[in-house]
Order: structure tokens, then sequence, then C-alpha cells
């Protein structure tokens, strides 16, 4: 079943919408809905970086890479729990990763290094580990965010 991005979304916010709604205890909305910037009208921003979400993102083996802005390729991609991303160059010599939904698991094209969804380090010759990154929905973009 093919999905559009937005039947996706609404889909994705309909069943969180559910899953608050599930509890046994209710809270009151705030009168003023929380921004993105600290009480107090400072303009720090939230963690990581809003990007388009890549139209060849459907469907659970989908994988699609992303440009931040600080110039970083990331491999982002769907299976059966949600979304994932790593650095979408190997650690080894920068050759271009893929994800293979088959073994489940990032593979690099160049010289056949493995890496494990966490980014550790399966079959050399990459030595170091990937960078990963958490991936959040906000509307129709993903934020990407650095973990540390």
């Amino acid at each position: 079943m093919d999905l559009s991005r937005r039947e996706f979304v609404a889909g994705l916010t309909a069943s969180c919408f559910l899953c608050g709604c599930s509890s046994e205890e209710k809270t009151q909305e705030p009168a003023n809905p929380p921004s993105d910037q600290p009480a107090g009208g400072g303009t720090e921003k939230p963690p990581g970086e809003l990007v388009e979400t890549p139209a060849a993102i459907r469907a659970p083996g989908d994988q699609a890479r992303v440009t931040l802005a600080s110039g970083a390729i990331v491999l982002i991609w769907k299976d059966q729990v949600g979304l994932h991303a790593t650095e979408g160059r190997c650690t080894h010599k920068r050759g271009q990763l893929f994800y293979d939904k088959d073994r489940n698991d990032i593979w690099c094209e160049e010289h056949g290094s493995r890496f494990f969804v966490d980014g550790a380090v399966e079959k050399p010759p990459a030595k170091a580990p990937l960078k990963r990154y958490d991936v959040g929905i906000e509307g129709e973009k993903l934020r990407i965010t650095p973990r540390s």
C-alpha cells in the first residue's frame, strides 16, 4: 500500500493522539501553547535542523540522503519501527552508504564496509563507527538532530 506523505503524517498524528488519549489521567492544555523559544523571550532554536521529507521515503526499506546546512550528508531510512539516520558517508574513505533492508544493516559501495544500524562497525575496512542522528517529524518536514 502506497501512502502519500500527507496520509503518512496524518496517520502518525492520529496514532500519537490516540496514544495520548488512552491514559486515565487527563491534563488541561495550557492557555498559551509552548513555542520553540525558551521562557524569557530568548532566541534559542530547537536542536537539529528541519529538512524537507524526501519523497523517496514512503515504505519500510526506503532510503534517501539529505545534506544539512553544515554540509553533512545524512542517510535516512525507514523500517517497520520508523525513521532512522546515520552519516551518509563511510568512515573509511567517505564512500556512499546504503541501507540494506534484507540484512538490516548499512553498507559502503566503495570498499564493502558494513555497519550495524546503530552505527557500529560490522565489517572492515572501516574502523570508526558512524555518527547517528535522531529523526523527528514536524508537519511535513523532518528534524535531524545529531546524537551526542
